[in-house]
């Protein structure tokens, strides 16, 4: 395994309460930093190295995290990401921008509302819509410039203390601040978190989107640890992180956005809204799933080679078969599962509907990856729903391409055959 040690360092302390980092660990398989949401470089190149990664449960918050830290350069100035391109998420957020100008009536006749991860600026204009000045944070530079074209008004940067104080100065308190599946990706949460408090109006509330920690162990869901995600929130660790830093965590709201997402709700500490009874409900939960219970992660890490185990007794009763193991879906969270199970070594090629790379690449492997329109002309044995959550819509719209003869199957969260072979007659 090749592995370029400038590209990433490790982290030896708690994201969420700067404990030690704590002794609870899953050490998954290296990952490829060449995903599908790293666009080339100025020169045309892609990082060409494995990442390690190991899952760490913080013994004093129950914070879920990876300790190694990808270069975030590296990661977000060539980012090719979309956040238009994912079914359902624009409709998802209209609803949370119908709820969250519902529910929380500013004083503030002419609102600010700031999105850090803003992205290609598509919650912005949600909130431009809805009366509000808006104004991104993204350090993807193409990007933002797309975004402002359009009128999306938003910052190639990355969102911090300092510019958050640059914000006010410039723009007055805001309202409100969002951040939509982007709080998971930062190493340096005290920074941030900070310049939320430094930015935020009094009567203003920061509304973060975010992958469940204690859902995800609970759903094994694999495919969402990959290396630009170094978080995994649960209430307890979002309570504590929040305390910390000048906030008061007053909501917290279950969504089905990412196969299980928290929407936390903060304000200023001594805000003017109570605490609502969902955050001891929730935490409440939490240790009901096992947060705090020895061997959290270890179970985990046993029931996905349960998987692998069960994919490898497939592999095996069609080894004798002639065709091709295809794969369904090139998103990262498919490249991750490819990683996890080993899926490199058997996967022909990869078909994807709206694909952002030509080919899963690492080293010592080059996995293609077709467009809809694009099919080779080779028999298929086997195929693997790598985005697993689409399956019915996948086989809705390819079953027919499939051959009656070749089971279909998903990894996660259990292995499951799809639609089991049938005899052609």
């Amino acid at each position: 395994m090749k592995t370029d040690r400038s590209l990433y360092t490790e982290r030896h302390t708690c994201r969420a309460c700067l404990s030690p980092i704590g002794q609870e660990r899953y050490p998954l398989a290296p990952v490829s930093a060449a995903s599908p949401n790293i666009g080339k470089d100025k020169d045309g190149n892609r990082p060409d190295t494995m990442l390690p990664m190991t899952l760490v449960r913080c013994d004093a918050c129950g914070h879920l995290q990876l300790s190694e830290i990808f270069d975030p350069g590296v990661v977000y100035s060539h980012y090719q990401y979309r956040t238009a391109i994912s079914l359902g998420l624009i409709a998802h957020f209209r609803r949370t921008a119908d709820d969250l100008v519902a529910r929380f009536p500013f004083t503030d006749p002419d609102p600010l509302v700031v999105e850090m991860g803003s992205n290609d600026g598509s919650v912005l204009a949600l909130y431009q819509e809805r009366g509000f000045r808006a104004l991104g944070v993204d350090p993807a530079t193409d990007i933002v410039a797309a975004a402002n074209k359009l009128g999306r008004p938003s910052i190639a940067g990355f969102f911090t203390k300092a510019l958050a104080i640059d914000i006010r100065k410039e723009h007055g308190p805001a309202s409100l601040v969002v951040a939509n599946n982007v709080f998971a990706n930062i190493d340096d949460l005290d920074d941030v978190v900070q310049g939320v408090a430094s930015l935020l109006a009094d009567d203003g509330v920061f509304v973060v989107e975010t992958q469940d920690g204690a859902e995800m162990v609970a759903a094994n869901l694999l495919d969402v640890i990959y290396h630009e995600h170094l978080s995994f929130f649960t209430g307890h660790s979002a309570g504590q992180l929040f305390g910390r830093l000048g906030l008061e965590l007053i909501a917290v709201e279950r969504h089905a956005t990412k196969g299980g997402s928290l929407r936390f709700i903060a304000q200023k500490a001594g805000g003017p809204r109570p605490v609502e009874p969902s955050v001891a409900a929730i935490q409440k939960d939490e240790r009901k799933k096992g947060l705090f219970g020895a061997g959290y992660l270890s179970a985990l890490q046993r029931r996905n080679e349960a998987v692998m185990a069960g994919f490898d007794a497939i592999l095996a009763e069609h080894a004798r078969k002639d065709g091709a193991i295809v794969g369904f879906g090139a998103s990262i969270g498919c490249l991750a599962t490819i990683h996890q199970f080993r899926l490199e070594r058997v996967l022909n090629w990869v078909h994807d509907d709206t694909p952002l790379m030509t080919s899963i690449d690492g080293p010592g492997f080059s996995i293609p990856v077709h467009g809809p329109d694009h099919w080779p002309d080779a028999p298929i044995r086997l195929v693997v729903v790598l985005a697993w959550r689409y399956a019915e819509a996948i086989l809705a719209k390819h079953g027919g391409r499939i051959p009656e003869g070749a089971p279909v199957v998903a990894l996660l969260p259990d292995l499951t055959i799809v639609r089991p072979p049938r005899s052609a007659s």
